[in-house]
Formats: structure tokens, sequence, C-alpha cells
């Protein structure tokens, strides 16, 4: 990883020996550093470099030139200006006449596309889990709940009774939830305060099991005050309150699963005073919650509990926010995921999970998205809210940032020249005789 880099042309020009102007060079997508021809009889020579998008390009040649049989669709079409790349096309579109009629125009074929970035349009977001898979995952998330999540610095929550004991635990007197399928479960809750009156607010849970054969099941849940339950990043139900359980049935592939819980407590009026307490635990606010998970056979019946609450469960406690990715690890993930398939494998990555391509932290985002979804698409949205975005003008080198943490932009120094060098410190500009439209 570099630090902070300029896109755009830059040019510093000292001496008298001076490249052409403007060079127009043809690379292939499979051998991007191997020049194929250059169209130095090219004109209409033009490009827009748009900020956080891939921008378009345009040139023409003549019928006749006979540099225009070695371009292929796809190819790649470097603008060099001052020997320096400022602009790469993808070959896309080809306006040429079939019957020429004798018109000057009729004789000219036009070349046109977006700038390179758009190699991430033929890469599409699959869900976390195999094609196919139960649940279907039409969202995808990037978050506490997600499959891919990293939650190995998460502790494991507190148990505090099963739910069918009475006389124990934060709710005395009373089992947890008295339709609950499975008395056995654990209630588990946070550490913080205590079984009597824990914080109000958030706290996420997560926990992964083990389904052997595909097969119905159904998910049994209830907490205290509030909650939502997910698997493998979709939502399932929301809780309204641990006085009833929520039920829903749930077709789920052989595999690993991962369930994740949203649980809110908030503040509740009094409730009995517990004989024998002191009297700052006349009002009763505890907090937790219990899940399990059964296969049913074909009448609907429960045959084997799969998972359950217990010990093993992992718990963020009232975060503040709730845990996320950070862009860096989003766009990785899903590029990643695309190179395995063999989709875009030229892109590389100037950014890591934690830092951007300034070597500036991350922050950690909440984001979800449609299955099916272009990698392009994905990258447009992000930039949207939390990043800037370019790609190295001549490679597949993608550079992202915090939202506008962009690195400086380049710049062109013309005069007596022999020596051309990149810099993000100008010292003087002369545009003229440059036509570079550039779209904010």
């Amino acid at each position: 990883m570099s630090g902070p880099v300029a896109f755009g042309p830059v040019v510093t020009q000292g001496g008298v020996a001076a490249a052409s102007n403007l060079a127009v060079k043809v690379y292939r997508r499979t051998a991007p550093t191997t020049l194929v021809v250059e169209l130095d009889e090219s004109f209409g020579r033009n490009w827009q470099d748009q900020f956080n998008e891939t921008g378009s390009g345009s040139l023409q040649v003549l019928n006749d030139d006979p540099d225009l049989a070695s371009v292929v669709m796809g190819d790649l079409i470097r603008f060099e200006l001052k020997g320096v790349v400022a602009f790469a096309l993808l070959a896309r579109d080809w306006q040429r006449a079939s019957l020429a009629q004798g018109e000057e125009a009729e004789q000219i074929t036009t070349i046109a596309g977006p700038g390179h970035l758009a190699v991430l349009d033929e890469a599409v977001l699959y869900p976390s889990r195999p094609l196919g898979a139960r649940p279907i995952q039409e969202d995808r998330p990037f978050n506490w709940a997600a499959v891919e999540f990293d939650d190995s610095s998460w502790p494991t929550a507190q148990v505090l009774q099963s739910v069918g004991d009475a006389n124990a635990g934060g709710w005395p007197n009373q089992p947890f939830a008295t339709d609950f399928p499975d008395g056995t479960s654990s209630v588990i809750a946070p550490w913080s305060g205590t079984i009597y009156s824990a914080p109000v607010g958030f706290c996420y849970y997560r926990h992964t099991f083990t389904v052997t054969t595909a097969a119905w099941h159904v998910i049994s849940g209830t907490a205290d005050n509030n909650g939502k339950l997910y698997i493998d990043g979709q939502l399932i139900y929301e809780i309204g309150g641990f006085a009833s359980t929520y039920q829903q049935r749930v077709k789920l592939s052989a595999g690993d699963h991962t369930i994740a819980v949203q649980v809110e407590n908030t503040k509740q009026p009094a409730f009995e005073h517990l004989p024998g307490t002191a009297p700052e635990n006349l009002y009763l606010n505890p907090s937790g919650f219990a899940v399990a998970v059964y296969t049913i056979d074909n009448s609907g019946n429960n045959i084997v509990r799969v998972t359950k609450t217990d010990s093993s469960w992992l718990i963020a406690e009232y975060p503040g926010a709730p845990p996320g990715m950070t862009p860096g690890e989003i766009i990785r993930l899903i590029v990643t995921e695309a190179q395995a398939r063999g989709a875009i494998p030229e892109i590389t990555l100037n950014f890591d999970d934690n830092v951007d391509s300034n070597g500036d932290a991350w922050p950690k985002v909440d984001y979800v998205t449609k299955v099916g979804t272009d990698v392009l698409s994905v990258i447009r949205e992000l930039a949207g809210s939390y990043i800037d975005v370019a790609i190295s003008p001549a490679g597949f080198d993608l550079y992202a940032w915090n939202k506008d943490g962009r690195g400086n932009q380049r710049y062109i120094t013309t005069g007596p020249a022999t020596t051309y060098a990149a810099t993000t410190n100008p010292a003087t500009s002369n545009l003229a005789g440059l036509t570079h439209h550039k779209v904010m």
C-alpha cells in the first residue's frame, strides 16, 4: 500500500526535447502491459474523468487506417499526456457505417466506452452461502448479522437461568416465558449491571450451529424486552416481548448457519418489590433472551433440537452503535469472492480492511444491498455515503479513501522540458492547448 495518490494527468516539464502532447495506445485486457498498437492517426480524442465514477472516452479512426484492424472489442485504450497515462477506456462501443455512401462521416469509425473502472460491472454479488442454500438470501448484509462478520473478539454472554426455572436469576417467582417449547434452554444476558437491573440499550448476540441434513426447522425465540432474530443475515422475525414466544418455520440447508439476535432493554414500570431486597431493587429491569431450534417432520412435529441458547453464545454489550464492517472489508470481500469465481482477475486493492489508501483508519458501517447487484453498483452505493474511489489510469490498482479523503488532484505543468514527473505540490500550471473535460 502506498501513501497519498493523486489521479488525473500529472506532467512536470523541464528541458528542451518534449514527448508528443497526446498519444493513444491500445492494450489487451489479458496483457495490459504489452502494447498492441499506437493509434497515431486517430483524432477527435476526448475523455471525461468523472469523480467517483467510471467516466467515459472516445476517439475516431479512419476506416482505411491499417491500425484499426488491430483493435478488438474490450481492449484497453489509454490516453497518454506527455508520456503519462491520464485516462483509460474500455472499447465497448463501435460506431461505423455498414454501407458508406461517400460522405466523409461514413469513412470514420468512432470507438467509445467507459473508463476501465467499469470492469467491476462484470462481476455480481453472490449470497454469503452457496447458490441454492436455504434460507434464500435476497439481501446481503455487511454488518454484525452477516455470516462473514468477525466476532472472534466477542466474549460469551452470561447465563442467568433456564427458561422454565422459577425462583432463580432475573425473573424470580416466575419462568422466563411460560409457553417456550424448551424449558432447558438458557436465558442469556449481558454482564453489565445486575441480574435485576440491566442498562437500557441494545446488545448483540451471535452463534453458529450445524445442520446435518437439509430440512424444515422451527425457530423459537423470546426476549426481554424485544429483539430481532436473523439467520445467515436474513431477518426471520421481530420479538415483541418476553411474555410471548415467537416461532417461525424456516428451511435450512445442510451446513453451518449463523444466528444473530439484537435485544433491546427498555425501561419498565415497577414490578413487585422483592422480599428481603434493598430499596434500589424495587424497580425490576433485567434483560435477556432465549432461542431454540428444532428440526420438524412433515406433520410439523418437533423431532430433534439442533441448538439452543447456552454459555457458548457471543455478545457485544451496549456498543453505542450496531457493530459493522469497514468499507475496505466490504470491498475486499466482494472482490475476492468474484475473483475466486474467475471474474475481474486484474483488480488489486490498494487498501486493506483497516486503513484506506491514505493509511487512514476506516469507520465501521452498517451496509445492506441486494444479491445480484454488480460490484460497480456496490462501489457506487458506498461512494454515496462512505468512500471516494478511483482506479489507477495505467493499471488496475483500485484505490479507496474515506469520504472526502481522496488524494490531491494531479495537474499539468508546461514549459521547456525533457523531464516528466508526478508530483502533488504544483508550482505553476498552464493548460493552454489541452482539452480535458473533468466532471465532478
